[in-house]
């Protein structure tokens, strides 16, 4: 596993937001879904301790559908209450990946935005290209240069929900 983690401060105002990103062990498997969960436990006890009171956005490669056991961690932890971007705006997309590999085309939905649900509201999130849009030799491909979809997703900080330092 690793992570990324920020605290920005608006210079106007002094008020904070914390931003931090991963990427969890890949591969299949139930073990290797639980070591994902305990990376994923590990990263959000380190998120809550950061975080404090501040609002949260969570992304990053999970390498987890959404039946996982880290999905569920994630979407019900207590203290910084997270949910998902897309699952909120319009469901989860059907792939953030999709790879020609030697068996075939693998589709997985594996890479996430959360955010503090009672602190933010989705205002959009980006939509998925087609599979006639991606081409047949999917991805990575000169259109699209990344062997992952981008997320994006407009989040709507609700007010008065900072507090300066």
């Amino acid at each position: 596993m690793v992570a990324l983690l920020a605290i920005l401060r608006n210079r106007a105002d002094g008020k904070e937001i914390c931003i931090a990103t991963t990427h969890l062990k890949a591969r299949n498997g139930a073990l290797l879904a639980a070591l994902r969960n305990e990376q994923g436990k590990d990263l959000l006890d380190f998120v809550a301790a950061a975080a404090q009171d501040r609002p949260v956005v969570l992304c990053g490669d999970f390498n987890a559908e959404p039946i996982e056991p880290i999905y569920t961690s994630v979407t019900t932890h207590p203290s910084i209450r997270l949910a998902s971007a897309y699952a909120t705006c319009e469901g989860e997309p059907p792939y953030t990946t999709w790879k020609v590999r030697e068996e075939g085309e693998v589709r997985h939905t594996i890479d996430y935005i959360f955010y503090s649900k009672n602190k933010f509201q989705v205002e959009d999130v980006l939509e998925f290209p087609t599979g006639e849009e991606i081409g047949p030799g999917r991805v990575p491909s000169f259109n699209y240069p990344s062997d992952h979809f981008s997320l994006v997703s407009d989040l709507h900080l609700n007010h008065n929900v900072l507090s300066p330092l």
